[in-house]
């Protein structure tokens, strides 16, 4: 097992510090890039993301219905058991047989439309999230081919990428 050399630690080093105080030099890194890489919040960016999610809108409005749904119906199925439970079934014994039939029947029903929604749910909203990461790459890559080289030479790849 060889150890690290000394020397050559502080030669990286100093030409780290280097190539670091060239781009600065360069403006590469300045105020408007940290402005731009660590805003919490910006509304620009947010209008540009929604412009690429426009074209998914009706099959999305579906989507958020199925959400709805499946909330709706995760909801409900403990409150059709209580219903069940306090208006149907009594501790001696006595109570409706068709007020059970029809609490059974709705539980059912409420369970398959929980199920339905779960799975368009799942479907819909994966589906278009991946649509609108390939359109993002897509519009990425696209851009990408159009920067000249001089940003691509002066620019870490890390960056570019963020």
């Amino acid at each position: 097992m060889a150890t690290a050399n000394p020397m050559s630690q502080a030669d990286e080093n100093g030409r780290r510090e280097e190539r670091l105080r060239w781009v600065e030099k360069r403006g590469q890194i300045g105020d408007t890039d940290q402005q731009i890489f660590s805003a919490g919040f910006n509304g620009d960016v947010i209008r540009r993301f929604f412009g690429f999610v426009r074209p998914y809108r009706a099959v999305l409005i579906i989507g958020l219905a199925a959400v709805l749904a499946f909330a709706l119906t995760s909801l409900a199925l403990p409150w059709i058991v209580r219903l069940t439970v306090d208006n149907t079934l009594s501790v001696d014994g006595v109570g409706s047989r068709t007020g059970l039939y029809v609490m059974v029947g709705v539980f059912v029903g409420a369970v398959l439309l929980h199920s339905v929604s779960t799975y368009l749910q799942s479907i819909i909203v994966g589906r278009v999230a991946e649509h609108i990461l390939i359109d993002l790459r897509a519009a990425m890559y696209r851009h990408l081919q159009r920067v000249s080289m001089s940003f691509m030479d002066r620019t870490e790849v890390g960056r570019m990428m963020s």
